[in-house]
């Protein structure tokens, strides 16, 4: 009777933590679209947007010497809702960060494991919520934006972690020979990740710069062609990954391989469509995607 009261629980926590996992990589979503559409300053202070709590919907709501107090940025009803949706989402995914940690206290004594990961979700969003503001109060530095995204992509790994080992681990580790081509593919995909954020560092400069979108990757010289011919070693690596996984691992490593190809597509379309904004957070997100599922195959059966 104990050992299915804990099962209930914990499948009811599980359930709770695939919400939250989900809230995750709808706000990187979100927070991909803020950048791609140039909405990253649309709320030009934090956490008021035009030191209002409701952004205005018309620049008539503001006072005609609003430019001054706000270093000239201009108002743009889209850009400025754009950004403000970013921040609600942060706000819940804020809210479901401490129900998590609260849940999670309850298993201290039995899986501590469990409330440990809980912990540094919670404490990981506050913090990615501080390098959100800060992003608004640097006025949008490159790097802290990287910065802000990869403690996003940490997050995921946390979060991931939490959900595989609350029930849908598996029963054998990975054997030393499958082991070191699961290694082999993290690696590639980790340093095409830092390629990709240099590259998307040099987008936002030429951006800066104010060039013209088409001109953004001509600008970025031989980052851009490092990073897509790189990506051919990790489509390799993630076909090796899929050719040895085991029967229980077979599909995790499917749909990596399945994401890497669409991210292989999705960043064609970013690179010859004049950097089409529905592209990058699409990009973004897949690689969301391939972590959730490279967490899984790493994952064991807690006992």
């Amino acid at each position: 009777m104990i050992t299915e009261l804990f099962a209930k629980k914990t499948k009811r926590f599980r359930y709770f933590v695939g919400l939250f996992l989900f809230s995750v990589i709808a706000l990187i979503l979100i927070g991909s679209m803020v950048r791609s559409t140039g909405a990253g300053l649309g709320c030009p202070d934090w956490p008021r947007c035009f030191g209002l709590w409701v952004p205005p919907t018309s620049v008539d709501q503001l006072p005609a010497d609003y430019l001054l107090h706000y270093d000239g940025i201009p108002f743009n009803a889209l850009k400025t809702w754009t950004e403000y949706l970013n921040r609600l989402s942060g706000v819940v995914v804020g809210i479901l960060s401490t129900i998590l940690l609260i849940w999670g206290l309850r298993f201290w004594r039995l899986k501590p494991q469990w409330t440990w990961l809980a912990f540094f979700s919670w404490l990981l969003v506050g913090v990615n919520g501080g390098i959100g503001a800060w992003v608004v109060s640097s006025r949008l530095v490159p790097m802290v934006i990287s910065l802000h995204m990869v403690l996003a992509m940490l997050l995921v790994v946390v979060v991931s972690r939490l959900y595989w080992v609350l029930g849908a681990g598996h029963s054998e580790t990975l054997s030393p020979a499958r082991a070191r081509y699961y290694w082999l593919f993290v690696a590639l995909f980790l340093i095409q990740m830092v390629l990709g954020i240099e590259l998307r560092q040099l987008m936002d400069l030429a951006n800066q710069a104010g060039l013209a979108r088409i001109e953004w990757l001509p600008s970025a010289g031989v980052m851009f062609w490092i990073h897509r011919s790189f990506s051919w070693a990790v489509l390799l690596s993630a076909g090796l990954l899929l050719w040895t996984a085991d029967a229980t691992r077979k599909r995790l490593a499917r749909g990596v391989w399945i994401m890497v190809i669409l991210q292989m597509l999705t960043g064609v379309g970013l690179a010859y469509s004049g950097m089409l904004f529905a592209m990058q957070p699409l990009h973004l997100v897949l690689s969301a995607g391939v972590i959730v599922c490279l967490v899984g195959i790493k994952t064991d059966r807690q006992s």
